[in-house]
């Protein structure tokens, strides 16, 4: 049986000790590899506590007194990180804690995604979360600090919802407005996490619109109206919070970086090779599974709305010139649609 066949004939509840068996050996290896790079800990990390460190002490997301300037690009972690900084945490082991609570979640997402619940489903489910598992972004950026963990558990819950709401049949007449928007949160909160965030939400919401076009129910432009209802909400909201509390229609770190320069297409093509390169797995297998998708019946549909997330924001990095990080990480959203690909 195929997975679209194991999505499409599969009941409307899910078993969640068939998702925790299908996520264990990505836990697993999860679990072996996280303290390898110990104790790595970014030091922009260290930009996002300043401010959720004056935040608690009442100071604002502020740097310093006197003149506000937003140096932070993902607000959503800062309010995570000082969130659990008020429950009395410190705040380098409240990132820590966040971001491997995050890449666990996303390992649990994707193996809910072909909702597993026997044996044999399970064993399909298990693939994604493991490729993942395996990369160096996991491995890497899970304890770091940074916000790459939270980006990949919004993606992988995002994507992989779609999936199961859409990959049996994606022309499904009877959806509602509703559906639509509660799918479109997990892109909208990924607009918070970081100031990219958006071409997530544009590249899923045009997925999901063409998906519309095989069948009833909404429209096209209906259905993708809907789902991105809440990322255009997510924008607009901070895009005044940063003009009344900032007064300035960009974060600082956008003047310092956002540079383009079409000398950063050669540097940035190679970063994308070399990450290719570097996760071999999961870059062959989501491949090949883009490949047979898009050579099948029209039942598996659904791989477009995949595939265009995972080639667009491959070319984004080429356009930016790629990342000085060490560990992919700016690869830490893409590996998400490439597992459920593959």
């Amino acid at each position: 049986m195929t997975a679209a066949n194991q999505i499409t004939k599969a009941p409307a509840t899910m078993s969640w000790r068939w998702i925790a068996a299908a996520a264990m050996p990505a836990l697993a290896l999860f679990a072996l590899q996280a303290g390898w790079p110990w104790p790595f800990f970014s030091d922009d990390s260290f930009i996002s506590l300043r401010y959720a460190e004056r935040l608690l002490d009442g100071e604002g997301l502020t740097w310093t007194d006197g003149e506000r300037v937003e140096g932070y690009s993902n607000l959503l972690w800062v309010l995570m990180t000082a969130g659990l900084g008020a429950l009395g945490l410190e705040l380098v082991a409240a990132a820590r804690l966040l971001g491997a609570l995050c890449s666990v979640a996303a390992l649990l997402a994707l193996a809910a995604a072909l909702r597993p619940r026997d044996l044999r489903s399970a064993t399909t489910a298990a693939l994604a979360p493991l490729l993942v598992a395996a990369t160096q972004p996991v491995m890497i950026w899970s304890l770091a600090g940074l916000e790459g963990p939270r980006m990949l558990a919004l993606l992988a819950g995002g994507l992989g919802g779609l999936l199961r709401r859409f990959g049996g049949d994606g022309g499904r007449a009877g959806l509602r407005a509703v559906d639509l928007m509660s799918a479109g949160v997990p892109f909208a909160l990924a607009c918070w996490t970081r100031p990219d965030g958006p071409l997530w939400a544009l590249t899923a919401g045009l997925g999901v619109g063409a998906l519309a076009l095989r069948g009833g129910g909404l429209n096209a432009v209906g259905r993708a109206f809907w789902f991105g209802l809440p990322a255009v909400a997510a924008v607009a909201a901070p895009l005044w919070f940063r003009l009344a509390y900032y007064g300035d229609y960009v974060p600082n770190t956008a003047h310092v970086k956002a540079d383009l320069d079409p000398a950063s297409f050669a540097p940035g093509f190679a970063y994308v090779r070399a990450a290719m390169v570097a996760m071999p797995a999961l870059a062959a297998a989501a491949g090949c599974g883009a490949a047979l998708a898009l050579l099948a019946r029209p039942r598996r549909a659904f791989a477009p709305t995949l595939l265009l997330p995972v080639l667009a924001w491959l070319l984004y990095l080429c356009v930016i010139g790629g990342d000085h990080f060490p560990g992919l990480r700016l690869l830490h959203g893409v590996i998400a649609p490439m597992a459920l690909l593959a």
